[in-house]
């Protein structure tokens, strides 16, 4: 039997996780802004955070929405099935990874179109 209620903490944290790393690129920012001792050096050093920050970002929303379609897959009773074909996604696959939408032979299937 699949512990769900395990994995939806562990869905749960992560995405507390993730919400932190946000914040600390916006704050790393902050600090680079109010500490730049020449303005080419503030420009260059926001830049690069920024640069970084959206990557992060762009990341970090990806998995904020895979972690949300888990915990609602939870909540609905589907987590665990496929989305393509509708059957069973071994429960190893889904201690590795909680976000799984698609069983082995689905998303490969997806990747080779």
């Amino acid at each position: 039997m699949l512990e769900i209620d395990r994995i939806r903490e562990r869905l749960l944290a992560e995405r507390r996780a993730l919400v932190a790393k946000v914040a600390e690129v916006d704050d790393n920012l902050r600090w680079l802004e109010a500490n730049a001792d020449q303005y080419e050096a503030q420009l260059q050093a926001e830049n690069i955070v920024r640069a970084l920050g959206n990557r992060l970002d762009d990341k970090g929303r990806a998995q904020l929405e895979a972690i949300g379609r888990a915990l609602v897959r939870i909540a609905s009773g589907e987590y665990g099935r496929c989305n393509t074909c509708g059957g069973d996604i071994p429960h190893e696959h889904l201690e590795q990874t909680p976000t799984m939408e698609n069983c082995a032979p689905c998303a490969d299937a997806a990747r080779h179109q």
